[in-house]
């Protein structure tokens, strides 16, 4: 019974490592590709005198930073995302 438990403890402890040992690599290439990124720089200049209301203006940010939201599974693996700020 007591070998029953250690092998079950063993196990739980080498999948927990394993796991741990993922995020920490998945952790590394995600700094190493943030360092590689390329920054672009989107400026917008509402105009001054304009029929819009600011309710446009906040649907037009939230459709650009939507746009970052939609990523495929092997970059939600690898905890990829897009940067936006």
């Amino acid at each position: 019974l007591i070998s029953q438990y250690s092998e079950i403890l063993l196990t739980m402890s080498l999948a927990v490592f394993a796991v741990f040992i993922f995020f920490v690599i998945r952790r590394i290439f995600q700094i190493s590709q943030f360092l590689k990124e390329d920054y672009v720089l989107l400026e917008l200049t509402p105009p001054a005198i304009t029929e819009k209301t600011a309710y446009t203006t906040k649907q037009l940010f939230s459709v650009i930073h939507n746009l970052g939201e939609h990523r495929t599974l092997f970059d939600l693996l690898l905890g990829r995302k897009k940067v936006f700020s």
